[in-house]
């Protein structure tokens, strides 16, 4: 009989005046109705008897009693074809994500009704963060007419989850046998904490409730992959999810930069010049929260994030804050202060050539202009996206420490004059932490890079359900999709880090016998895995040819034909490929997933190391290729 519990609100005993069919209710079941936890499902109640028991939607308010709630989630759970040590681990990530699987659960404090759709504060069992999420349990309860807080419109959602995009996810939980790797697969494929070393922690907190939940009856959809002890998707399968690569969602590092903390003065040895350090309060408690908010939510964007002090009241000299900015190869750093007496809305400081501290001996210029190029840029990014949230009056300019008592003479920050990372010193005006947050996670977006570039849960896991490969079935959709998988959406030479889906794919090939050339920064290589892993051509350069060799072999395959005389891009199409006796790459034209001003994608090996992993490019000297394209995608 189905575990799904089917209870009229008002009556415990259910009478069909046209049958005379009894359901009767579980001990399991009993237990919660005895609880005083309503679950009604109307949409299975006709077909209770009969059907498999996969309820499609629950309704349940839920209690204060964490064990009361866990008893509601593990039958809708186990009536959906899942083990005991599989519904275990979701619900042990559960209890410890949302402090004892209480649905109302808000992050970094407190409960609410409602979910506060913000792209950075956690909410609920699932603790839904991301802006998508979050509108999506917004809506389902809109439709629903009901909290968000509601516990069986939070396990529906969770469960749309699993079965919708994160339903690899679910297939990997499948092949678990033990609580272990069942909360091993949850935390790394659909949870995606900044630490996943918490298998343990999170297992051993929830064990007691565990422990005293029923035994589930076997389920035909679980019970194939289950009784042969595969688990080989949670043992070999260790696809990152987006925190987890070390480079971030993109390859970017991000250093942030909380302003302030304990008053001091110190001189830095470097350059004898007068760090002056004050603890002005409230602004240094107001920035760290900031700083926390736009952490969280770059962190769940894929991005690396640096914390330049460690907490609120360390005391940190601007020396060091710098040293650890480029130790971390951060590709940005973000200073953030706040200042109620600014002329404006919001003031930004980027680095330039020619700025400096101090006088005489102890005069410091700033002289990198590759760094200092790169800070305006994203300056003038910042400020429009600073704009959209803090308002219109948003300055980039320089600042003025001239005639300022106690500090050294000049107009950059020590901060930034110290690094060779690329600084936005920020300053607000107002002290509403939400917004400034917001406006300078989507500074960040915007300069570093995010369509296209942050590799989500779902992508992972079917990267790595496909033994670290796309399956396309060779559509120009297909090739779009398999390229702006393994290709940064931006153009940085040299760039040697491969994104984690190319690196899974480019070593799976390898493994498999494929063309390998010159490793992750290979053309030849990234143009093989393309069209294999797209589906368009799954045997291209079968003879494992090195790009000079690729021309004599795509020549004799009746698959392609040459296209001669290319003078201008409009004679190209999508999925069209170059190849020259010493480079090859692929023109997809103008696509969303790209930067605007890129039309192709390749790699390179280049005359000197390191390299560029596959990425955003542009097509060239046209005439001087050949061209070819596959007949199939015409």
């Amino acid at each position: 009989m189905s575990k799904a519990v089917c209870v009229i609100l008002l009556f415990s005993c259910i009478v069909s005046v046209s049958s005379v069919t009894v359901l009767a209710l579980s001990g399991e079941q009993k237990l919660i109705f005895d609880q005083g936890i309503n679950y009604f499902d109307a949409e299975s109640c006709g077909a209770f008897a009969t059907s498999t028991g996969a309820a499609t939607h629950t309704d349940a308010e839920g209690s204060a009693d964490a064990k009361a709630n866990a008893l509601v989630i593990y039958t809708f759970l186990t009536s959906h074809g899942l083990t005991k040590p599989q519904a275990g681990g979701i619900l042990a990530n559960l209890y410890y994500e949302s402090a004892g699987l209480n649905p109302k659960k808000v992050q970094n404090g407190g409960d609410a009704e409602e979910i506060t759709v913000d792209n950075f504060t956690g909410y609920g069992l699932a603790q839904w963060t991301s802006r998508n999420r979050q509108q999506g349990l917004k809506d389902l309860a809109a439709s629903r007419n009901k909290k968000s807080s509601n516990l069986g419109l939070q396990i529906d959602y969770l469960w749309k989850e699993l079965t919708g995009g994160y339903k690899q996810a679910l297939s990997n939980l499948k092949k678990t046998t033990d609580y272990s790797s069942a909360i091993y697969v949850i935390i790394n494929q659909f949870e995606a904490p900044q630490d996943r070393n918490q298998v343990q922690s999170r297992g051993d907190a929830f064990k007691s409730i565990y422990d005293s939940l029923p035994e589930a009856a076997s389920a035909a959809d679980s019970s194939a992959s289950s009784a042969s002890g595969d688990t080989s998707g949670v043992q070999n399968c260790m696809c990152p999810a987006p925190s987890a690569d070390p480079a971030g969602s993109n390859g970017k590092t991000v250093a942030i930069d909380p302003g302030h903390g304990p008053s001091a003065v110190t001189v830095d040895s470097k350059t004898g010049l007068k760090q002056v350090e004050t603890n002005n309060q409230p602004e240094g408690k107001n920035v760290w929260d900031v700083a926390q908010l736009v952490k969280k939510s770059l962190e769940a964007d894929g991005y690396k994030v640096v914390m330049l002090k460690q907490t609120e009241d360390e005391s940190v000299t601007f020396r060091q804050r710098a040293e650890r900015a480029d130790q971390a190869n951060a590709d940005i750093a973000l200073s953030i202060h706040t200042d109620s007496t600014l002329g404006n809305d919001g003031q930004i400081y980027p680095q330039k050539v020619g700025l400096y501290r101090g006088s005489g001996a102890n005069k410091t210029t700033f002289t990198d202009a590759k760094t200092a190029e790169t800070s305006q840029k994203y300056s003038d990014i910042f400020k429009s996206e600073r704009q959209k949230t803090e308002g219109s009056d948003i300055v980039v300019k320089y600042n003025d420490f001239n005639g300022r008592q106690g500090y050294e003479p000049g107009d950059i920050q020590m901060v930034q004059l110290f690094s060779k990372t690329p600084w936005i010193y920020n300053e607000a005006k107002s002290s509403d932490v939400a917004k400034y947050a917001k406006g300078l996670i989507s500074g960040v977006e915007k300069s570093l890079g995010q369509s296209g570039d942050t590799l989500s849960t779902q992508a992972d896991a079917t990267t790595c359900a496909n033994g670290g490969v796309s399956s396309g079935n060779g559509s120009i959709d297909d090739i779009y999709a398999t390229a702006l998988k393994y290709a940064w959406s931006d153009y940085t030479n040299p760039n040697p880090t491969p994104k984690p889906s190319y690196k899974f794919a480019y070593d799976s090939g390898k493994r498999k016998g494929d063309y390998p050339g010159g490793g992750y920064t290979d053309c030849g290589a990234f143009i093989t895995r393309l069209m294999i892993d797209s589906g368009a051509d799954p045997n291209y350069n079968s003879k494992k040819l090195a790009t000079s060799g690729q021309i004599t072999q795509l020549n004799t395959d009746s698959k392609y034909e040459k296209i001669g005389n290319v003078t201008n891009v409009g004679q190209l199409k999508p999925g069209d490929i170059a190849v020259s006796d010493s480079h090859t790459y692929m023109y997809v034209g103008k696509h969303a997933g790209l930067k605007s001003q890129y039309d192709s994608v390749s790699a390179s090996l280049a005359v000197s190391s390191p390299g560029r992993t596959p990425m955003a490019s542009n097509s060239y000297d046209l005439g001087s290729w050949h061209w070819y394209r596959l007949k199939s995608i015409n």
